[in-house]
This record gives structure tokens, sequence and C-alpha cells, in this order.
């Protein structure tokens, strides 16, 4: 039975495969899976269920089988490579010289600054 994960890569790994998910409604998953009962607007990639039970699982893959043809396999796909390392470590790298820019000293940016020139 799914359990609950910090990060959510597992449904992370299925939606790079364009698989839809079916993940319990705790955790990581709250961040990675679309749910498709409520997509705000994007392309849904899965079902969150509520309770860690098998019933909950089994009605939330047999909603998924009934609703197949709601969901895009492009599209769950696209929704994964928006987790990927490489966006990662440039949205990192950009908050990180975005808090240095507001909160660090002339002296401490000049010597970040000096690190970084070839």
């Amino acid at each position: 039975l799914p359990g609950e994960e910090d990060f959510g890569i597992a449904p992370l790994e299925a939606m790079a495969a364009g698989r839809p998910v079916a993940a319990l409604g705790r955790g990581g998953a709250l961040e990675t899976v679309v749910d498709l009962r409520r997509p705000d607007g994007r392309s849904p990639t899965g079902i969150l269920f509520p309770e860690p039970t098998p019933e909950a699982l089994c009605a939330a893959l047999t909603e998924l089988e009934t609703r197949q043809g709601e969901l895009d396999p492009a599209a769950i796909r696209r929704h994964a490579e928006g987790f990927s390392l490489e966006r990662f470590r440039s949205e990192i790298s950009e908050a990180m010289v975005k808090f240095v820019e507001e909160h660090a000293s002339d002296a401490v940016r000049s010597r970040l600054s000096q690190r970084t020139q070839p």
C-alpha cells in the first residue's frame, strides 16, 4: 500500500513515464500530484486518496480506470519534468542569488562576485 513520502519521488517516476498515479493525499504527493478531482486549471496527473487503506486505494484505482480518457500522458510527463534536477538546481541558485542581493553586506557580495568570475 503506498505510504506517505516527504517528497513524492515514486509518483514522479511514474509520471515521468506518462502514467497517472494513485497516491496517498499526504506528504510530498500533495505537491507533486495534480488531483483529477481538483485540477485547479492544471492538467491532472492522478488521484489523491484520503486514507492509507486498501478500500481507499481500490476506489482511487477504479476511478482512474473509469476516467482515464481525462488524463493526457504527454501532459503528465511535462508535469514531472517540472521537478527535474536541472530545474531544482536553477531555482535554488536563483533563490540564493536573490537572498544574497537582498541581505548580504557589500563586502560579502564583492567576494562572491570575484569567485564566480572566470
